[in-house]
């Protein structure tokens, strides 16, 4: 076998893992048709088109439909914020505790590979991803870290 063939054989279940926690951490719900898709602003423009050809007389009915236009525009700016949060909070990442977890579980995971049989195949490969691991999640973990501790002297 290739070495590239047994570098990919032996990431594996670290990929596995890595996919494993993404899917955990991540996890997308299924999108079905909801009222603040792309498909609601369609269907608010056909509603409001429906609104201007309905006679000024018929009241009631302009009323309800004008309350469903409403709620549904209202709907629209709420998940438009929401978007919003979601996004400053990725991108303001400053390292959590979740970080310094992550950090000790690459570590311990490492050592307990280490300590496995060194004559497989796929020992070295997964060690070799094992270790840039740790170095990902040191640098999220320390860096975090260091970034609390400056917090903290700067507000004393």
């Amino acid at each position: 076998m290739s070495t590239l063939g047994q570098l990919l054989l032996g990431s594996v279940p670290v990929l596995g893992g890595a996919l494993l926690g993404v899917t955990a951490g991540g996890e997308k719900r299924e999108r079905k048709e909801r009222p603040g898709g792309p498909a609601s602003r369609v269907t608010i423009r056909q509603d409001q088109e429906i609104l201007e050809r309905i006679p000024p007389e018929d009241t009631e009915l302009r009323a309800g439909l004008e309350r469903s236009i409403q709620a549904r525009i209202r709907y629209l700016v709420k998940v438009s914020e929401a978007n919003r949060e979601v996004m400053q909070a990725a991108v303001s990442h400053q390292g959590t505790w979740r970080d310094a977890v992550l950090f000790v579980c690459t570590v311990t995971f490492t050592v307990i590979w280490w300590d496995l049989d060194h004559s497989r195949e796929t020992w070295l490969p997964v060690f070799i991803v094992l270790l840039l691991l740790v170095a990902v999640s040191a640098y999220y973990a320390f860096s975090g870290g260091f970034r609390r501790l400056s917090e903290l002297r700067d507000n004393d």
